[in-house]
């Protein structure tokens, strides 16, 4: 819980300092979570399904 709060604060201080406009925190969020996502889901599904 707390690396996922860190994170969060992370996203939202960089989605507030990148530009003048303030960027959705889920853009944000979902441009920098989905490549891990997508390594987790290859890492572990080589151990689950063989």
């Amino acid at each position: 819980m707390m690396m996922g709060g860190c994170y969060l604060i992370v996203c939202d201080t960089l989605a507030r300092t990148l530009t003048s406009a303030e960027i959705p925190v889920g853009i944000l969020t979902s441009i920098l979570g989905a490549p891990y996502l997508c390594h987790l889901l290859r890492n572990k599904g080589r151990v689950i399904f063989g």
